[in-house]
């Protein structure tokens, strides 16, 4: 399962990918090809890129859902985190459980790495303002996936 849109340009709490064959669904069943809302309630959720696969995937079974997800990770309520998923009325949602690394090119993987530095340098995300810096320190402040 391929991450078609990680969001990162303007940060959000979800990104879009696309179900595969060889994807694991935890709670329910989706269809090759299904393109998904996931929902970043992992550190390494927040660090993915473009065309990163993923391994398992948790199916969420509302926006309302999704929302309590991310903010039980974050330990706290987010009174503005709606508009972040929008997309969640049009497309399932997922929680991503596991990152297929042996499937994801190793250029992909390398900047995910690259990613995560940059995301966990203060003095990049401040000198990034339109990139939504307080949503990113938040998000690296969850349990990252194992």
């Amino acid at each position: 399962m391929p991450i078609d849109d990680p969001k990162q340009n303007i940060h959000k709490w979800c990104g879009e990918l696309t179900i595969d064959d060889d994807t694991e669904i935890v709670g329910g069943t989706l269809k090759p090809g299904t393109r998904c809302v996931f929902v970043k309630t992992s550190a390494t959720s927040h660090f993915v890129t473009h065309g990163t696969y993923v391994k398992k995937v948790r199916l969420v079974s509302s926006k309302s859902d999704a929302i309590s997800a991310v903010e039980g990770n974050l330990q706290t309520a987010m009174a503005d985190m709606g508009d972040d998923f929008d997309l969640a009325d049009a497309m399932p949602v997922v929680e991503i459980l596991e990152i297929n690394k042996s499937r994801t090119s190793p250029l992909t993987n390398k900047l995910n790495e690259f990613i995560e530095k940059l995301f966990s340098d203060d003095a990049w995300l401040d000198a990034s303002a339109a990139i939504g810096q307080e949503k990113i320190k938040q998000g690296r402040k969850m349990p990252a996936l194992k």
